[in-house]
């Protein structure tokens, strides 16, 4: 915790202006979300979620590993919350521990999506959320913080100590 929580963001417009500060350019920070009201798994196009998803994480990742953890899962994956000021925002879960466990899920019941949200909000939403204390990681890709997007930021991990 201690090296994880020196720089811990709460205030998302904050945040985002430091991406557009050329002297700051923030790209990779510690959030600490006020509260987290939903947990969304989404159907997605799987062949137009795979180029997506490979696209981003090859932004990060060697092509090979990318390929490997965007591949095969049908779903898009969402935190909905709000920072200390109330703002809410929809930002998307691109970490590998939720992409691992959805293949998991997947092995065993297949890809009906009603099973797989049953499970999947169970831990990251059910479980994670009420008894844990939430830090996610954000991230940004080299292609929206260039273009200075409204919100260029996505969750690339979280920190969940317990409380």
């Amino acid at each position: 915790k201690k090296i994880v929580l020196k720089n811990v963001h709460t205030n998302l417009t904050k945040l985002i202006n430091e991406v557009r500060d050329k002297s700051i350019s923030t790209s990779l920070a510690t959030f600490k979300p006020a509260r987290i009201t939903h947990f969304k798994v989404e159907k997605a196009d799987s062949k137009q979620a795979f180029l997506e998803r490979k696209k981003l994480l090859s932004e990060s990742l060697d092509d090979k590993t990318a390929t490997m953890l965007a591949q095969h899962i049908p779903f898009t994956f969402h935190y909905i919350f709000a920072d200390e000021t109330g703002r809410c925002s929809c930002l998307q879960i691109l970490d590998w521990e939720i992409y691992e466990r959805c293949r998991k899920l997947m092995r065993q019941y297949g890809k009906r999506h009603a099973v797989l949200e049953k499970h999947l909000r169970r831990k990251y939403f059910d479980e994670m959320v009420r008894s844990r204390d939430v830090y996610f990681y954000l991230g940004t890709t080299k292609y929206w913080h260039i273009r200075r997007s409204r919100n260029p930021f996505m969750i690339v991990g979280a920190f969940y100590p317990p409380k």
